[in-house]
């Protein structure tokens, strides 16, 4: 990452660039389909997690795995994310 020597005038940090191709939420996130569940997942791995929507959200939270394109998602962290059954949303492991 290469520091811009630009000052970001709403909190007067400095801004960095980079290619998308070399940030690791980006390069190595996948995209599945959802069904839902009231059930809480305990067992399950923690992901960050996204809508595909122009009405972004993100979370972390746990999926359950049908196949490498299905997923199962709790109720209320769909809702969080404004994603219904059927929607596709976007994961990433966070380490």
């Amino acid at each position: 990452m290469l520091e811009s020597q630009e000052v970001d005038i709403f909190d007067a940090g400095p801004l960095f660039i980079a290619s998308t191709t070399e940030i690791r939420t980006i390069k190595n996130s996948d995209v599945a389909k959802v069904t839902l569940t009231q059930d809480p997942l305990v067992e399950e791995s923690e992901y960050i997690l996204a809508n595909e929507r122009l009405n972004f959200r993100a979370c972390i939270g746990k999926l359950k795995f049908t196949s490498k394109t299905q997923v199962v998602m709790n109720r209320e962290v769909a809702n969080a994310l404004l994603i219904s059954p059927g929607d596709l949303m976007r994961y990433v492991t966070i380490h």
